[in-house]
């Protein structure tokens, strides 16, 4: 779940890309993100969390800012 009161979630399909999906069903890919497993909100809700595979039996750690569109 995303940031209290905003009906986001953020989810990986199997293309690894990372993906932000509102409560309409709305999607939007999150630029630069690929091979993304386990994503996560920050707990202030304004950045979301990622391992990025980057080898065999390798990940990164990435962190994304994500800018919630005012209502």
């Amino acid at each position: 779940m995303g940031p209290t009161g905003s009906g986001l979630i953020v989810f990986t399909p199997p293309d690894g890309k990372l993906v932000l999906m509102d409560s309409e069903s709305r999607k939007l890919e999150v630029a630069g993100a690929k091979s993304a497993y386990l994503p996560a909100w920050t707990t202030d809700g304004k950045r979301i969390a990622y391992l990025e595979k980057s080898g065999r039996k390798k990940f990164l750690l990435r962190v994304v800012d994500v800018t919630l569109p005012a209502k």
